[in-house]
């Protein structure tokens, strides 16, 4: 019976934190009800573990009868560091966001106050996530690096637009600092 429950917990566990990685970068809504139902069946065994470990633990007084449990308790410490990490990047305080809006995609990138970014690219179900790290001068920004067709270009701006709102854009600049006509952003949280 030991050796079925550290089975299971192998069998789930490292498909766990496999997920839990794999989402700071993308999320697809199947591999989210994966992982929902992995984490369903892995806090089961893990309760199950634990007593039936207990029990045995008590009654022959050996450390390795724990074994089980131990590695259960050491996949859910991972999972719970790793998610605790992802959130941390996530939920730094915003400098400027802003947003292109495609219909069923679109592109967000949230510029954090200590100079990283998070550039979500996004359709109907699936999530894909970069981070990197930007400078300022002012209203002007240069990324570490481009983004192929999505953003071809490091440069961006934000300026007003010249509409009868005035609402603010980030515009893509070529690299003499030329407005690109191939996209812009609507600037929707604004710190600055």
């Amino acid at each position: 019976m030991k050796s079925i429950r550290l089975l299971l917990i192998c069998l789930i566990g490292i498909p766990l934190v496999h997920y839990t990685i794999k989402f700071q970068y993308e999320q697809f809504v199947d591999d989210a009800l994966i992982w929902f139902f992995l984490l369903i069946a892995g806090t089961i065994v893990l309760v199950w573990t634990l007593i039936a470990d207990i029990r045995n633990y008590r009654f022959t007084r050996e450390i390795g009868a724990l074994f089980p449990a131990l590695l259960g308790i050491a996949f859910l410490i991972t999972i719970l560091a790793i998610e605790y990490r992802v959130q941390a990047r996530f939920n730094k305080a915003t400098w400027v966001r802003a947003d292109y809006d495609g219909d069923i995609n679109g592109v967000s990138i949230d510029f954090k106050t200590d100079g990283s970014y998070v550039l979500n690219n996004h359709v109907i179900g699936s999530s894909d996530y970069s981070y990197g790290n930007y400078t300022r001068d002012g209203d002007r920004i240069t990324l570490d690096k481009t983004f192929g067709r999505i953003i071809p270009t490091p440069y961006f701006e934000i300026r007003q637009r010249s509409d009868r709102h005035g609402s603010k854009w980030l515009f893509l600049l070529s690299d003499d600092g030329a407005v690109l006509d191939s996209a812009s952003f609507k600037v929707t949280i604004d710190n600055r």
